[in-house]
Order: structure tokens, then C-alpha cells, then sequence
């Protein structure tokens, strides 16, 4: 993705909820969503902004993994109605199910989702195929080794 195709989808997503939601803080979800964060709090006029991070720390019986979130701020449940929490891609839709046990009422966007985890976002602004692995310009050459 280019910085351009990042711009406007944080704008569809921002267009789309604007007449019906305004938030008054923002979560972003490490490290994809920081950049993302950043664009809805210009759009949004936001200033608090917090950030989560989510881990794997292993795996059930089942084979599924366990995951935790780190650092994660508390939020009432009538601060959580005017929650934003902000990601980059929602590829199967774990974090934002996990994300979703701690901030029931928040609305979660992402910029872009994959099949399996579409339905778990409250927005999105591109949908591509499961098997497409998205770069974000951010990303690229991220591993200094």
C-alpha cells in the first residue's frame, strides 16, 4: 500500500462514521496501528490517544493461539461508547476479537481486512483476498538484520 492508498482509506473509514460517531480517545493497536491512530486523530480532532500492544504466548489444546494484550488503559463503559480503537489490517480477526473482550462498546477500523476477518471490524475500507499479505510502506525493510 501506498501513503496515498493509506490516506484515503482512513478517510473512507473517517467519512463513513463521522455524522453518527465521535470519538473522544483513540487506541491504537501496536505497532500497525500507530500510523493509522495518528490519521483519525487529525480527522477526529482526537488528543488522548493510548496504545495496546497484543502478544501470542502460546497455544490451547485445540491447536488455537493464546494471546494477551499488554499495557492496555482502563476505560469505563460509557468511555468505551466513544472509544476508537484503530488497526492496520484485520487478516483472521483475533486481535480485534480479543481487543473486543476488553472494549465491548468501542468501535474498532481498520484500513484494510481480509475475509476471515472482516465481520470482526466495525469498519474497514479495503477488502483483499486471505492469501494477499499486505505490505504498509512502514513495514517495508522493517528488520534491520
Amino acid at each position: 500500500m501506498s501513503w496515498n492508498q493509506i490516506h484515503s482509506a482512513a478517510r473512507v473509514n473517517y467519512e463513513s462514521l463521522r455524522e453518527t460517531f465521535a470519538p473522544t480517545s483513540i487506541l491504537a493497536i501496536t505497532r500497525g496501528g500507530l500510523i493509522p491512530a495518528a490519521l483519525f486523530a487529525y480527522f477526529f480532532d482526537v488528543k488522548k490517544i493510548s496504545v495496546v500492544g497484543m502478544e501470542r504466548i502460546g497455544t490451547e489444546d485445540g491447536g488455537r493461539y493464546v494471546h494477551r494484550l499488554n499495557d492496555f488503559p482502563s476505560y469505563s463503559e460509557e468511555e468505551q461508547e466513544t472509544l476508537l480503537i484503530v488497526d492496520d489490517v484485520a487478516d483472521t480477526g483475533i486481535t480485534a476479537e480479543v481487543v473486543r473482550q476488553f472494549y465491548p462498546k468501542a468501535k474498532i477500523v481498520t484500513l484494510s481486512a481480509k475475509p476471515a476477518g472482516r465481520d470482526k471490524v466495525d469498519r474497514h475500507s479495503i477488502l483483499v483476498p486471505q492469501n494477499t499479505w499486505i505490505v504498509f510502506p512502514w513495514a517495508v525493510d522493517s528488520d534491520p538484520d
